[in-house]
């Protein structure tokens, strides 16, 4: 079973938000760029981390799906760190 996990309350604009600061903060490639579904992928020095994600703007929910990561990294600390950043960029917008 995939390792997958839908956050609610992503709204168009919080979804920019949020692929603004992985991009500037992480430097995540998001492909394709401008769509509501793809892969975003993470260089780390130990290793890429790469998710699936599925944006639907009508549910205001991002679902993500764990491709590939570290063996040093736990999925935990993923989520986690999503979670944050999804909740700091509700706050900004």
């Amino acid at each position: 079973m995939a390792d997958r996990k839908t956050f609610d309350g992503v709204s168009p604009e919080v979804w920019e938000k949020v692929k603004a600061v992985a991009r500037d903060r992480f430097g995540t490639v998001f492909v394709p760029e401008a769509s509501t579904c793809g892969t975003a992928t993470t260089t780390t020095p130990i290793g890429p981390v790469v998710l699936d994600y599925d944006h639907d703007p009508d549910a205001r929910q991002i679902t993500y799906t764990l491709r590939k990561k570290p063996m040093l990294v736990l999925s935990g600390q993923i989520w986690s760190g999503l979670a944050e950043t999804i909740e700091q960029c509700k706050h900004e917008t």
